[in-house]
């Protein structure tokens, strides 16, 4: 009955193991998807600059051409 004892609280003590080990897993995904969506919200934000900048020089194009 003890031999029992032990093994079940061996494989207690293996799938804590596992579950932990998973948990941190997780927690480093989520670490890499909120860089992942910061690096995208930034290269966004770039772009949407870039935009408002060629619509400026558009602008001042077509300004340019009417005179």
């Amino acid at each position: 009955m003890k031999e029992l004892e032990l093994k079940m609280e061996q494989k207690d003590q293996q799938m804590q193991k596992y579950m932990e080990f998973a948990e941190k897993q997780m927690g480093d995904k989520d670490k890499q998807l909120e860089q992942y969506r910061e690096f995208a919200e930034k290269q966004m934000g770039d772009k949407d600059l870039e935009i408002e900048h060629l619509l400026k020089e558009i602008d001042n194009l077509k300004r340019l051409n009417s005179k």
